[in-house]
């Protein structure tokens, strides 16, 4: 067996922390599911699960298997997303507060919330400090939240 990725381990323990997986008796830790990922017949089909505590969310049948969902989710369905993107779809601005979400996951990271998933999994090396190319994320981020404003200088701002 190989090497676990570090950058995906620690993009999982982000998004864990998020969800409140090491918070004591937490949804998440009594589903065994870090990610507090949604039940789907796939995670029954490939782990095991059941539909958990709280009756939305997924039952693993081991914590290790709830942390290789949740890895395997990344790697599968959101290498391809920005950290907000992914956040976008993940947990969606109808009922999270995405954007503080991603940010928050970005700067425990050391990343920008524009960065590649993939990027940050095959690099990490990426800081908030290098500049992004001229419009990149724009049209996601316009698109997913229209209430989120792209600057000039590329901070983002709410748009009332």
């Amino acid at each position: 067996m190989g090497k676990e990725n570090p950058n995906l381990v620690s993009l999982s323990y982000e998004i864990a922390k998020y969800e409140g997986f090491y918070i004591s008796e937490s949804l998440a830790q009594r589903n065994n599911n870090p990610g507090n990922m949604e039940f789907h017949e796939i995670y029954k089909e490939r782990y095991g699960a059941s539909l958990g505590d709280g009756g939305r969310f997924c039952y693993f049948p081991m914590v290790g298997t709830g942390w290789i969902a949740l890895k395997n989710l990344i790697r599968e369905k959101y290498v391809n997303y920005t950290i907000f993107g992914m956040m976008c779809k993940y947990a969606p601005p109808r009922e999270n507060a995405t954007l503080k979400y991603a940010q928050q996951i970005a700067d425990n990271l050391g990343i920008s919330i524009e960065t590649r998933v993939r990027d940050y999994l095959d690099t990490g090396n990426i800081g908030k400090d290098k500049p992004l190319r001229e419009g990149a994320g724009q049209k996601e981020l316009r698109k997913v939240s229209g209430g989120i404003k792209i600057e000039a200088d590329g901070t983002l701002s709410l748009e009332y």
